[in-house]
């Protein structure tokens, strides 16, 4: 989380200085206005290009070492535009916001990205800068996806391609049309979904896109598993992982090992499982995804669950609840529609909940993870036992339960100081 937040600050100085926006002086105080001799406006101006040059540069560090290929390559974009001069302030703005609402999207601030991209978006349509419209229009279609409302997201992605396809940007247009297989899928359309997926992955292996075209390869996995290809699931889904491992890239290996996990859980393999889901789990906590960590903590408990450890499952099941419940206070403030939508497809982990609760005779704790819901359930099993007010700290652990997560956090910690070191051993050659 240090790095984004170093890297929010390294870009809107950059776009301060690309822009030629009066800026912070080492002494945090307003710089003096230019003078007015053209060669010192000159000399003033190229030493704003070299800053924002040098500026962008330690972005695209940091942006690496956060493994976000996308980003990166939006960075170099910008790069390119300084080194052209030709980012206006309104420009500027505009690339701020979409990073902005990018980093507020992969933390799972739907509300907030929402707002920086629709205003991002109004910027580039103002201007007439239609791969900055695209890009936006995707982006904010990947949140509205993510919020439940799937047509929409549908509509706003078709919105982006179409622009995409008439300035000719391959990558927009893959990732728009693997976007769009996945809406496809979540609205039963197979068919509009393969044909989706299938010209991204030509559009990406055209362009020599290899991490787009593992991101496709992965989604198109669906297909293997739907037909019972499991073991050429296991395989593409390897495939994919290694492509992105070779990149560093922490974003799509948490995906697939996810994915991969559950492939695992169909076969039986529940060892092969609880690796791949605690290897994602530990991504996850490092890039600090909750959108992710709330999918995989879900995913362990419904595997106790089939292993027949139901109190070790609570246990889990709560922590993705708890997760879940810091996503739902970032979104209050978004119409009542988006929040039920995506409380919708999140839903299913509190009912399991609750029903394990129950099975145990655990009633009131039951109670409490449904009224956190919002709904109606509790009627039908508890028949009229009194609703308890919701509490704004999510589902309480049993001391037992903290002691079990205290340990499992203790666990994962060690498992990714671990991880470091063997990145910083293998960076020197060491190992």
């Amino acid at each position: 989380m240090l790095s984004r937040l170093k890297l929010f600050s390294l870009f809107s100085l950059t776009l301060l200085f690309s822009a030629g926006l009066p800026t912070l002086s080492a002494s945090w105080k307003l710089a003096p206005p230019p003078v007015q001799a053209q060669t010192s406006e000159a000399r003033e101006t190229e030493g704003q290009s070299q800053q924002a040059k040098n500026l962008l540069q330690q972005a695209l560090t940091i942006t690496r070492e956060s493994k976000d290929s996308q980003l990166e390559e939006r960075i170099r974009q910008i790069l390119s535009d300084v080194e052209k001069s030709s980012i206006s302030p309104q420009k500027a703005e505009a690339n701020q916001l979409l990073i902005q609402g990018r980093q507020y999207a992969e933390d799972a601030n739907f509300q907030a990205a929402l707002r920086s991209f629709k205003k991002a978006l109004n910027i580039y349509q103002n201007l007439g800068e239609r791969q900055g419209e695209s890009e936006t229009l995707i982006r904010m279609a990947w949140v509205y996806f993510q919020l439940g409302e799937t047509k929409r997201a549908l509509d706003l992605y078709q919105q982006g391609l179409q622009i995409a396809r008439e300035i000719g940007k391959p990558f927009l247009q893959s990732l728009a049309l693997r976007n769009m297989g996945n809406s496809y899928l979540r609205l039963r359309q197979e068919e509009q979904a393969i044909e989706a997926f299938q010209e991204a992955l030509d559009i990406s292996r055209k362009a020599r896109d290899l991490a787009e075209e593992a991101r496709t390869l992965h989604d198109l996995t669906f297909f293997y598993r739907r037909k019972g290809q499991y073991q050429l699931a296991i395989q593409t889904y390897q495939q994919a992982l290694t492509v992105f491992r070779d990149r560093d890239e922490l974003y799509g290996q948490e995906h697939i090992l996810i994915n991969l996990g559950d492939v695992y859980v169909i076969l039986n393999q529940y060892r092969e499982a609880t690796a791949a889901y605690q290897q994602s789990l530990i991504i996850a906590r490092k890039l600090s995804d909750r959108r992710i960590e709330r999918a995989v903590l879900g995913r362990i408990g419904n595997l106790l669950v089939k292993q027949e450890q139901p109190e070790l499952a609570i246990v889990f099941y709560k922590q993705a609840v708890n997760v879940t419940e810091t996503i739902r206070k970032d979104i209050r403030d978004l119409p009542l529609k988006l929040q039920e939508s995506y409380t919708e497809t999140v839903a299913g982990t509190y009912r399991r909940l609750a029903d394990l609760l129950l099975q145990q005779d655990r009633i009131l704790e039951a109670q409490q993870v449904l009224d956190l819901l919002k709904v109606q359930e509790l009627d039908d099993y508890l028949a009229g036992v009194w609703r308890q007010a919701k509490t704004e700290k999510g589902v309480p652990n049993l001391p037992p339960e903290q002691q079990i997560n205290d340990g499992i956090d203790e666990i994962l910690t060690k498992a990714v100081e671990l991880g470091r070191e063997l990145t910083q051993f293998n960076r020197l050659g060491v190992v």
